[in-house]
């Protein structure tokens, strides 16, 4: 689940991203916010009482290929220039309401999988991969278009730093290579210090370069 925790988290800021890039509108933004995370208020409870009626590996099932009916979707309406700002509003809605359904039944999982005794143990871990990923998954999906721009955000090298250390380890957890290759090539145009020798990007570069 960990890779569909990222991709999830990774697609609410391309979402996001493009409703802003169709309209320049705070309103619709707001507006394809409140469509993605409404529909759990409502739905929660109707989807928890379908996961306790169901096998929850058939549930999760059905909800991952739902969710990459979304996917396909709004990548084939933006690449041809279809895409408006109604369209890509209903289709969060429809991502809206799949995401109940698969949270109940990946919660609803954990007990047929783990012994009792590490019941306790495998629910916090499970919580902890899902929040981790809330910043790991919005990092990595504004890392590329970031990483050409980012000294135009001016600030100090330290700023820099900082803004490059957290990129790369977003990517090497991501394990997007190509990213962090790209993102230890400009520093190391940008500084005297090769990064295998610097604190903070040495093991990346250890990793990546061999």
């Amino acid at each position: 689940l960990l890779p569909n925790y990222m991709t999830g988290w990774i697609l609410r800021v391309g979402i996001g991203w493009l409703a802003w890039e169709l309209t320049h509108s705070p309103a619709w933004l707001g507006a394809i916010a409140a469509a993605d995370s409404a529909p759990m208020l409502f739905l929660a409870p109707f989807a928890g009482a379908v996961a306790d009626r169901m096998e929850p590996l058939k549930l999760i099932r059905i909800a991952q290929f739902l969710l990459f009916l979304h996917v396909v979707a709004v990548t084939v309406l933006t690449w041809s220039g279809l895409m408006t700002i109604e369209i890509l509003f209903a289709l969060t809605i429809y991502i809206g309401c799949v995401y109940p359904f698969h949270s109940a039944a990946r919660q609803s999982i954990i007990p047929s999988t783990v012994p009792r005794d590490l019941f306790s143990s495998a629910v916090a871990i499970d919580s902890a991969c899902y929040h981790s990923n809330r910043f790991v998954g919005p990092a990595v999906a504004a890392m590329r278009p970031a990483i050409g721009v980012m000294h135009r955000m001016g600030g100090s090298h330290a700023q820099q730093d900082v803004l490059e250390q957290l990129f790369l380890d977003a990517a090497m957890k991501a394990g997007m290579l190509a990213d962090a290759r790209m993102l230890l090539e400009r520093v190391a145009g940008r500084h005297p210090v090769p990064p295998e020798r610097r604190v903070g990007y040495a093991s990346a570069a250890a990793a990546v370069m061999h």
